[in-house]
């Protein structure tokens, strides 16, 4: 079972663009690009960072896909969100494309598309466009991330053609889940659009707390993405860089899931989980769909970019280095750093480009011209002195199952410990 979450959708190709103005080239390799997605109400900040920490890099992003609205139904019709964009700001406008997405919940009524739910939502999709424009963007495309169920995708198909009339020359994409591919209605779909973009992440239910289903497993992508290009229809291919919570229950079961943060309904005995992208299993597919694509797949859109106190999602070390085409890895040291004549502070840190789980343990040991006066654990570790041996052995619980984690780029205090003597300390990591 597959849960189809709210922040779901991504962008559509750049071929888009060149297929509804010159017809599309079947037999041309489209040329491979890579975007994003902001997915805030509010993205300036995120805009602003991105725009700085890919000028530091030297990497580069082919365009972002905006989330301009999120759509809710009441009544039958769309009821829509919009997202607070400033179209003027030279974040935004410094980007070489830039896709608008419409996010739309499920809807089990008519798909008719003279019915108030496609009249309504195409009076969203004409606010969205009038908005981009009366702020001097021209938006590269539109896309519409709509949780259809499977045997509703002719209908579904019915709304794309109505709303194609209201882009006015813009080209219009979708959102494509791997399910949908088995289904008759998919070539419907696909051929009612300028072009899909093919979701292979999503969170699977776990059945208990020891069989969690990764949130893209690489060789089932590459098979939906092979099977997609049989559709002959330009399409691109969406990757995850976030990650969720997941808790259970004493027995294993699982009660739920969220984006980081504890939720209330979750009781004491709560066991949590961190289900995330993996950045350097997610390079590698990245980097084999690269080299190895059908010829209608023409790149990469990844959900999300890095925004500040989204804990679960990728860093910018870690997106930066994918997007140049390399590996992340983490690169973890620890070191007693002399804070004064008699006091240390045992620090460990990450150079590299990935997280990294804190290790199982930190054992430092000194000299014999060293006596020890004090020690204390900081952080949530725990402490074992060992005087005797001339040993203190930091340590790092799980909290309700969960480790400690240390992003790139930054450093954690763990502890620290005085003496009297000449000498230093040396410091040892144990997984």
């Amino acid at each position: 079972m597959l849960l189809l979450l709210g922040v779901s959708s991504l962008s559509c190709t750049w071929l888009c663009a060149q297929a509804s103005q010159t017809g599309l080239d079947r037999n041309a390799a489209p040329v491979w690009t890579q975007e994003a997605y902001v997915w805030q109400r509010r993205p300036g900040p995120v805009l602003e960072l991105a725009a700085a920490e890919l000028t530091k890099s030297g990497s580069q992003l082919d365009g972002v896909a905006l989330l301009a609205a999120e759509v809710s139904w009441r009544a039958g019709r769309a009821e829509a969100v919009y997202s607070e964009i400033d179209y003027k700001a030279s974040a935004l406008r410094g980007q070489k494309r830039v896709t608008l997405v419409l996010r739309a919940g499920p809807f089990a009524g008519s798909l008719e598309p003279g019915a108030p739910a496609c009249v309504s939502l195409r009076a969203v999709l004409r606010e969205v466009l009038r908005r981009a424009r009366a702020g001097g963007l021209e938006p590269a495309e539109v896309q519409l991330d709509y949780d259809c169920a499977s045997s509703r995708l002719a209908g579904y198909a019915g709304w794309l053609r109505a709303l194609k009339a209201d882009c006015e020359g813009v080209p219009l994409c979708f959102t494509a889940l791997p399910t949908w591919l088995g289904h008759g209605g998919m070539k419907e779909l696909a051929e009612a659009a300028d072009g899909f973009v093919l979701q292979v992440h999503a969170l699977e239910k776990p059945e208990e707390l020891g069989l969690i289903p990764p949130l893209c497993d690489p060789e089932r992508a590459q098979a939906w993405v092979r099977r997609a290009g049989e559709l002959g229809r330009p399409f691109r291919v969406a990757l995850p860089t976030y990650g969720y919570l997941l808790a259970f229950g004493p027995q294993g079961r699982f009660r739920g899931f969220s984006n980081g943060a504890l939720l209330s309904s979750w009781k004491a005995d709560t066991q949590l989980r961190e289900l995330r992208a993996d950045e350097a299993q997610m390079a590698v597919l990245a980097g084999r769909l690269r080299t190895s694509h059908p010829t209608h797949c023409s790149g990469l859109l990844w959900f999300r970019l890095p925004a500040e106190g989204d804990t679960l999602n990728w860093n910018w070390p870690a997106l930066t280095e994918v997007l140049r085409g390399g590996t992340p890895s983490a690169v973890l040291s620890a070191h007693c750093i002399q804070k004064s004549d008699t006091t240390y502070e045992l620090v460990l840190g990450n150079t590299g480009t990935a997280s990294a789980l804190v290790p199982g343990a930190l054992e430092v040991s000194w000299p014999e011209t060293l006596r020890e006066q004090a020690c204390d654990a900081l952080g949530g570790a725990t402490l074992r002195l060992e005087p005797g041996a001339r040993r203190a052995v930091f340590t790092f619980p799980l909290r309700r199952g969960l480790p400690q984690r240390i992003e790139p780029g930054r450093r954690l205090v763990l502890g620290w410990l005085r003496f009297e003597g000449r000498g230093e300390p040396l410091v040892e990591l144990t997984p």
